[in-house]
């Protein structure tokens, strides 16, 4: 949990420090480039977790999958795109969490992570059932949620810049991202219940509350994500203001 919320923002974190101001001054193929290998990241990843077995490696893949988002919303120079991939660094962090603390309260509750071999919890765990549809569908960008306003901040701001067939192959993904969330969640928690499941039940109320914490930051920022895109606007237009200064004194 800790890799996917925090050290997986350190590369995004160079990206934009040191990354994002060189890149007016390279070529424009590098740009595409560098573009083309974070859709690769978004398509291939999105694609790995599709092929997962057990709930907790889906999540650790769907993981690079979105972290192509802040890797293309950086390159793409806009300062809406480069506030949507802040955002998208920030709103992972906190949707990561809480997917991954569903997989461990599976595991520790049903003694399995193993996505064939669940069905039907919901009947069982009602109140985790809840809270983890709930983490997917932030996960996977539903309105209203912080994953939402991240990644439609960056694909409009991209989508202005960037090649259409770069960003066809983004929306395409994006279905196979829904794909993968709705598929484990109805395997998992949706069907007839295993014989062997009857006797679960929800986890501990302070498990519960922890990951329902969790679920109302996704919703306050998804709600009200200028509590947090406003001071990223300004920083995203700090990191291009050097740009445009050495563009106007004709350096670049």
């Amino acid at each position: 949990m800790v890799l996917a919320a925090l050290l997986l923002k350190m590369g995004g974190y160079g990206l934009f420090r040191i990354i994002v101001p060189m890149l007016p001054s390279v070529d424009k193929i590098f740009v595409t480039i560098i573009a083309i290998i974070a859709v690769l990241s978004i398509v291939y990843g999105a694609f790995l977790a599709l092929a997962q077995k057990d709930i907790k490696k889906l999540v650790a893949y769907s993981s690079v999958s979105h972290m192509g988002f802040v890797t293309l919303g950086a390159v793409a120079l806009v300062p809406l795109s480069i506030q949507g991939a802040m955002f998208q660094q920030f709103s992972h962090g906190i949707i990561t969490c809480v997917l991954f603390m569903s997989a461990g309260t599976i595991q520790h509750v049903v003694g399995t992570r193993i996505i064939a071999d669940l069905g039907g919890l919901a009947d069982r765990m009602p109140k985790f059932a809840v809270i983890m549809m709930a983490g997917f569908m932030a996960s996977l960008g539903l309105p209203g949620m912080s994953g939402f306003v991240a990644e439609f901040m960056t694909l409009t701001g991209a989508y202005a810049t960037l090649p259409v067939y770069v960003m066809i192959v983004v929306f395409l993904s994006i279905v196979i991202t829904a794909a993968y969330h709705l598929w484990a969640m109805q395997k998992a928690m949706f069907g007839p219940i295993l014989r062997k499941y009857m006797d679960v039940h929800d986890p501990h109320a302070y498990e519960l509350f922890s990951m329902s914490m969790i679920i109302l930051l996704t919703l306050l920022f998804g709600l009200q994500p200028g509590l947090m895109t406003d001071m990223m606007g300004t920083a995203a237009n700090q990191l291009l203001q050097p740009v445009v200064t050495l563009s106007e004194m004709g350096v670049i």
